[in-house]
């Protein structure tokens, strides 16, 4: 297995840039938008972008690896590529940034696997790939709303902001809005432990 292509994204909704490295500095990418936990690196795979028909970079990946199939990758997994470590965290949802390609059904699963840095580095083009070790990490839940309950479960003691809950879960920062409802349609357990600047109902306003 090996790296065929490298990208970052300077800003959310820029255009992708090829690059010939990745250099990770503070477990980020020097020179891309700070991602939330669990979504520091995009990772796909040449057989899905070929199946896509699309050009590489389309899937706002930062990552492409020649030979492997990333739906076989799980939550928990490590994977070294050159000297970097990998920790695999969940499946990269679909959003409306490829919304181009299909529906959210459509696109489930087969957009690649995101990950957090374990240490520091350089990834270059053409470096090889290696699955390291399989679950050494807990798993990661994929579906946000479980992610959040995961989350208040094993991670929170007291309290947190709304906000950076779903910052740490990896979640869309938009859905603030949702979260009251979130909570409640799915009777998360430790709701009460979510402090909201103002007041907040199922229709609220929350902070920025």
């Amino acid at each position: 297995m090996r790296i065929s292509h490298l990208f970052i994204k300077k800003e959310t909704n820029a255009e992708m840039t090829s690059v010939k490295s990745l250099v990770i500095q503070d477990f980020h990418i020097v020179g891309q938008k700070v991602s939330q936990p669990f979504r520091s690196v995009l990772l796909t795979s040449k057989s899905l972008i070929d199946y896509w028909q699309l050009q590489p970079g389309k899937l706002r990946e930062n990552i492409i690896i020649d030979d492997i199939d990333t739906s076989e990758l799980e939550s928990g997994d490590v994977i070294q590529i050159g000297k970097v470590m990998i920790r695999i965290t969940f499946n990269c949802e679909p959003c409306g940034k490829v919304a181009f390609i299909g529906s959210i059904d459509k696109l489930k699963g087969k957009r690649g696997v995101l990950g957090e840095f374990i240490n520091n580095g350089t990834i270059l083009d053409g470096d090889d790939v290696q699955i390291l070790q399989k679950n050494k990490y807990e798993k990661i839940p994929g579906e946000y709303f479980d992610r959040i309950a995961w989350y208040l479960k094993e991670k929170v003691t007291d309290s947190i902001w709304a906000k950076d809950l779903l910052w740490n879960c990896g979640v869309a920062p938009g859905m603030i809005r949702a979260l009251p409802r979130i909570l409640e349609k799915h009777n998360i357990l430790g709701k009460d432990k979510v402090k909201y600047k103002k007041d907040v109902s199922s229709d609220a306003t929350e902070c920025t």
